[in-house]
């Protein structure tokens, strides 16, 4: 971050950790993605949907006082090292990465959250946060609650995280029905509200 002045003629730039000039910080990273066999002409791709929640978020807790860092601001996913840099330069207070499910049985739907299983914090940990986000995106969407799971190896960036982190897994792209719901902009935008329900609760629980 940075202050500018321009004074006389002369332009000083003051630069500053993120955490000296704001109190509430969150790094929203979407990352929709499914194997290229299963993506559907007809829809919006995977990061496309993902994308355009995280902005509404960007947005939304934006309003609220709380600075935003999303890790992509197109269609392009970030690299999970470049993720983990810029967690370990900002600090956030949580760190939520944002996802849609896949799989070949065309019948599997519902919300998911993974949190770190590996790095324990005292109070209001990743569980919490996952358990949180499954609870207000499932509300928020009127959908099924699919449960909370330990990240895997494939879920890196969660893993490596010292600081709150959870995935939410909005919907599978995989199924019809869910599909088309991904698609349309009011039901992004009810899960968007449903993340940001879950922040606004870390915060108030504090």
């Amino acid at each position: 971050e940075y202050n500018t002045i321009f004074e006389n003629g002369v332009l000083y730039v003051d630069k500053a950790k993120p955490r000296e000039v704001y109190d509430r910080i969150v790094i929203i990273d979407p990352a929709g993605y499914v194997p290229s066999e299963l993506l559907n002409d007809d829809s919006l791709t995977p990061s496309r949907i993902c994308q355009d929640i995280s902005s509404k978020l960007l947005t939304r807790l934006g309003n609220e006082g709380i600075r935003i860092y999303v890790t992509s601001l197109d269609e392009r996913i970030c690299d999970n090292e470049d993720a983990l840099l810029l967690l370990n330069e900002v600090k956030p207070d949580m760190y939520i990465r944002i996802e849609t499910s896949y799989d070949e049985d065309s019948k599997e739907y519902g919300t998911e959250t993974v949190y770190n299983g590996t790095y324990f914090i005292p109070g209001f940990g990743s569980v919490e946060l996952a358990d949180m986000l499954e609870a207000e995106v499932t509300t928020a969407i009127g959908g099924k609650a699919v449960g909370m799971v330990e990240a895997g190896e494939e879920d890196e960036v969660i893993r490596r995280a010292t600081v709150p982190a959870a995935t939410v897994k909005v919907g599978y792209y995989t199924n019809m029905q869910e599909n088309i719901l991904l698609n349309r902009e009011d039901y992004r935008t009810r899960i968007a509200e449903g993340i940001a329900s879950a922040v606004l609760s870390a915060y108030d629980g504090e």
